[in-house]
């Protein structure tokens, strides 16, 4: 099913950078030792899926951004026709997107940069509970320009992002990315999620 449309609800303006802490964005950003295992990252615990499945690696990130925008604000720009603007990285443009929004639904976003190509992911949502906290597989696929997605995908990673309110008006967003098997892939990520969050900000003062 094709990315739901979402009304235009009040918009916030976010300020600052992603990336470290700012007094007036309230953004801020950290990434865990890299030889952290999972069970050791905060808001794993014993939480089923988050951590105790046998086939994620052992590394992670996190990343903690507060919003100038309610919790449902956030959570329109995640789940809606809306992360066509920012959930990609700097470069990228988001072609197509599909996304069932529930638990055991599927979603799949293809992004296509100048130089780069064609890059296809895809996975599963594991938890939906609106409008505070989304968990969910996370997976690159091979694309080959002649037939599409192509074998063999990426290892398989897992998102979770929980919306938690900080004030009248303000969303403390905390955002963890885990089951990396290697520190380049698990640092390119941290890059790319901050340049998202980037163009998410941008994308809220736009509409604001």
């Amino acid at each position: 099913a094709d990315l739901p449309r979402s009304p235009r609800p009040g918009w916030c303006r976010c300020g600052g950078r992603v990336g470290g802490f700012s007094r007036r964005s309230g953004l801020l950003v950290t990434m865990p030792d890299a030889q952290a295992s999972i069970g050791d990252d905060p808001g794993l615990g014993n939480d089923p899926g988050l951590g105790n499945d046998p086939g994620l690696g052992p590394l992670s990130l996190c990343i903690e951004a507060v919003f100038d925008a309610p919790v449902d604000t956030l959570w329109q720009a995640w789940t809606t026709e809306q992360m066509h603007a920012w959930a990609c990285p700097d470069g990228y443009a988001v072609e197509a997107a599909e996304a069932e929004v529930r638990e055991g639904g599927r979603w799949s976003c293809q992004m296509r940069h100048p130089v780069e190509g064609v890059r296809h992911v895809h996975g599963t949502y594991v938890a939906v509970a609106p409008p505070h906290r989304l968990v969910l597989h996370h997976q690159w696929l091979r694309f080959d320009p002649m037939i599409g997605p192509a074998d063999p995908p990426s290892p398989q990673t897992l998102v979770t992002v929980t919306f938690t309110p900080d004030g009248p008006a303000r969303t403390r967003m905390t955002f963890l990315h885990a089951g990396f098997w290697h520190p380049a892939s698990c640092a390119g990520h941290e890059q790319g999620w901050r340049q998202g969050f980037e163009r998410l900000k941008g994308f809220l003062a736009a509409t604001d």
